[in-house]
């Protein structure tokens, strides 16, 4: 990940976009590993039908608690951990 000076935190992990809730897209990531050296979110929104998935993935410190940022989306995004 490269951050991104211009904001604090300064980047985020993924940027997932959907057009529609029936599109079969989306991110996963199993079994991995979430660290670094700057605060991070673990994605932004880019519309109200993105989706990512982290499961059984070491979360550290880099992530912010917030976890999710609506980023140019101004509707409700919902951050699901499992």
């Amino acid at each position: 990940m490269i951050s991104d000076k211009r904001v604090k935190p300064y980047g985020s992990i993924t940027a997932h976009h959907r057009e529609s809730a029936e599109e079969k897209t989306g991110y996963v990531f199993i079994r991995g590993k979430v660290y670094g050296i700057d605060e991070v979110y673990l994605g932004r929104a880019k519309g109200p039908y993105s989706r990512v998935i982290f499961a059984k993935t070491y979360l550290s410190k880099t992530v912010v608690p917030d976890g999710w940022t609506n980023w140019s989306y101004h509707g409700s995004t919902q951050l699901v951990l499992y």
